[in-house]
């Protein structure tokens, strides 16, 4: 059950963040921030296909390796899908924020990625102690 429900979530979130690209692609710059350092400033920059490009095969690359993972390994391994979906937020958050800098230049902000793991490592403790 667990894996299934980590499995949907993550393909919306997948599907959301694209449908984001799509949505501001002409709002970004040909020359776009692509990495930002500890202190959550760009620090690397790029053409925004390269982002884009960068952004879809993480995205769905990490999708399909977890639809893969759960279905044929994961559908008793609760842990398993925890750490996926953990993965997938993260990685929502960081493209999502890293869109909004580059259509809007507003800054990223720690907590919308910090946020999402602590919720998961909670619901990854609740399994762990079984309750």
């Amino acid at each position: 059950m667990i894996a299934k429900l980590a499995i949907s979530a993550i393909w919306i979130m997948a599907s959301a963040l694209l449908f984001r690209l799509l949505n501001v692609w002409e709002q970004l710059p040909e020359r776009v921030a692509m990495h930002f350092g500890r202190s959550l400033q760009p620090d690397g920059w790029g053409r925004k296909s390269i982002m884009a490009w960068m952004i879809v095969l993480l995205v769905v690359g990490h999708a399909i390796l977890t639809t893969w993972l759960l279905l044929m390994h994961g559908q008793g391994n609760g842990m398993l899908a925890v750490i996926q979906l953990a993965t997938a937020t993260v990685f929502f958050s960081v493209f999502w924020q890293m869109i909004t800098f580059n259509t809007a230049g507003k800054p990223l902000k720690a907590a919308w990625i910090i946020l999402p793991v602590l919720l998961i490592v909670g619901l990854l403790a609740a399994l762990l102690s079984g309750t």
